[in-house]
C-alpha cells in the first residue's frame, strides 16, 4: 500500500502515537493539538483520538484513512494517537507497508501502577456485581489467566514485533513520570 502515497493529493499520518492504555496517551494528543504545526486525525470539528484504521479499519484501504486528514492546511506533522496499535499483532506490518518508516511515539508506565489505573478506571464505569474491589486479588487472577489488564504490562513482546519492521532510532519513548514530574 505504500506505494499509493506517491500522489500528493493524499495525506495521512506521518507519525503515530502508539502508547500505551493509561500511559497518558490523552495528555499526549492535548498537547499535541497545541502545536501549529501537527494536525492531530479528526473527522469535520471532533478531533478523535484512536481511528483504529490498522487495526480495524485496514481494509477499508488509504482513501478511507486520508479523510482523518481532509483539513489539513500547513501543518508539517501529521498524527494520530491509539493506544489498540500497540497490541494487535498485525499493526506493525501495516503501518510499514502503508506509511513506511515513520516516527513512533510510545508512552509507557509502570506495568503494576498502569494496572491499577486501569482497575481504577474500570471500577468507576462497572456496577459492584460485575468487578471485584480488591486490586490485589483481580491483578493475581488476571496474571493466572493472562488476560489483557495484566498482559497489557508485557511490553518488551510488543516492542519486539515492531522492531521487526522499524528500527530502534524510529522510537521515542515517553515514560508516563516523565509526563508527571515534567510535563
Amino acid at each position: 500500500m505504500h506505494n499509493d502515497l506517491t500522489n500528493q493529493e493524499i495525506r495521512v499520518a506521518n507519525f503515530l502515537v502508539i502508547a500505551n492504555k493509561r500511559c497518558g496517551s490523552s495528555w499526549l494528543n492535548r498537547n499535541l493539538l497545541k502545536h501549529p504545526e501537527i494536525f492531530m486525525a479528526s473527522s469535520g470539528e471532533k478531533v478523535l483520538k484512536g481511528v483504529h484504521f490498522f487495526d480495524w479499519h485496514y481494509d477499508k484501504g488509504i482513501p478511507f484513512y486520508a479523510e482523518y486528514f481532509k483539513d489539513v492546511s500547513n501543518e508539517k506533522c501529521l498524527g494520530e494517537v491509539e493506544h489498540s496499535y500497540f497490541w494487535n499483532d498485525l499493526v506493525p506490518e501495516r503501518i510499514y507497508k502503508t506509511l513506511g518508516v515513520i516516527p513512533l511515539i510510545m508512552s509507557l508506565r509502570q506495568p503494576v501502577e498502569r494496572a491499577f489505573s486501569h482497575f481504577q478506571l474500570s471500577r468507576r464505569y462497572l456496577s459492584k456485581g460485575d468487578i471485584c474491589y480488591d486490586f490485589e486479588a483481580a491483578f493475581r487472577t488476571a496474571m493466572e489467566n493472562s488476560s489483557a489488564e495484566a498482559t497489557w504490562g508485557y511490553y518488551g513482546r510488543q516492542l519486539k514485533k515492531y522492531l521487526e519492521w522499524f528500527p530502534i532510532e524510529t522510537f521515542h519513548i515517553v515514560k508516563y513520570d516523565q509526563i508527571i514530574d515534567k510535563p
